[in-house]
């Protein structure tokens, strides 16, 4: 299933496609009681206008406060990775109606009105901070993190070069071969896109954006991999963010951001096993199937295999 170019699909219709042809690797179906702290709070926050919290979470793809992102070797896909592929979908989409919750909750139990552009800058950088709480703090059992460095990014870009220039920076240490860097490219220019539309002034010191980045990473000693979540939390420099955005003219960007980036392993097991618990609520939530919200909330999937 390698792709011959750099198109991007969503984890949802890659898993749809899956799942059509091989209806035998459907996930496994078990209940059991539900302990985590996780949930209990999401049950305890439940809102009684889930019409609103299914608004907000459109809002989000037109002022994203974050993006999701699965990073899949196309050519090595075993059955264990299509397994893990679904909790990673439901998971994401948990943590996408949680931080929603939060963002709601926190605004008075009221929606942005996000045809402002002031307050759409709030919503974006409520968003990032509420998933930013959600995946660090209340996700006990599902995700355990593994490492955490504050991190840096100030550099003078040539203004042709800064988008992949600036992805090469940032996911260094995942070595992508450039197909996959395009690829994200692609997938992050139509946040941009999107963002560019929202007045980011001078009284915000800072444009934040919470990045999941969702791979596989071999168990040492073991033939096995685990899917990982990689947290990126960017806080951009809002003059540098409105110089590369809106000043066609200027040929070098003096660009600035700091960021938090964190290595969460999943423990896909413990999702899977939750996995009747997780998707009543959230549809109790949201007042969405479970094929509205995947689809909605479905992370884009780039391939990280040799071209």
């Amino acid at each position: 299933m390698k792709s011959t170019n750099y198109s991007v699909t969503s984890l949802y219709s890659l898993l749809q496609t899956r799942l059509k042809t091989s209806p035998s690797e459907r996930l496994d179906e078990r209940t059991s009681p539900l302990h985590t702290m996780a949930m209990m709070a999401l049950e305890a926050a439940c809102s009684d206008a889930p019409k609103t919290l299914a608004q907000m979470l459109d809002d989000q793809s037109k002022a994203p406060g974050s993006t999701s992102i699965a990073a899949v070797d196309n050519n090595d896909i075993t059955p264990d990775d299509w397994q893990h592929l679904q909790d990673i979908l439901l998971l994401n989409s948990f943590i996408n109606v949680y931080g929603m919750q939060k963002v709601y909750a926190d605004h008075g139990n009221k929606a942005y009105d996000i045809s402002n552009k002031t307050e759409a800058a709030a919503f974006t950088q409520a968003c990032a901070s509420a998933l930013n709480y959600v995946t660090t703090s209340a996700m006990g059992g599902f995700l355990n993190l593994r490492n955490q460095t504050a991190q840096s990014i100030t550099k003078t870009y040539k203004r042709m070069e800064f988008h992949l220039d600036f992805l090469s920076d940032l996911f260094k240490a995942f070595s992508f071969p450039k197909a996959t860097l395009i690829a994200l490219d692609g997938v992050l220019k139509s946040v941009v896109e999107s963002l560019k539309k929202i007045e980011f002034n001078d009284q915000l010191k800072t444009v934040d954006h919470l990045l999941f980045m969702y791979t596989f990473e071999e168990v040492p000693g073991m033939d096995i991999k685990l899917p990982h979540l990689r947290l990126f939390y960017l806080k951009i420099n809002t003059r540098t963010w409105q110089m590369s955005m809106h000043k066609a003219t200027v040929t070098e960007i003096d660009f600035q951001c700091n960021y938090m980036d964190e290595d969460w392993e999943m423990n896909p097991f413990q999702v899977a096993k939750q996995r009747d618990q997780i998707q009543s609520l959230l549809t109790k939530m949201s007042g969405l199937s479970m094929d509205e919200l995947n689809n909605k909330l479905t992370p884009a999937v780039v391939d990280t295999g040799k071209a």
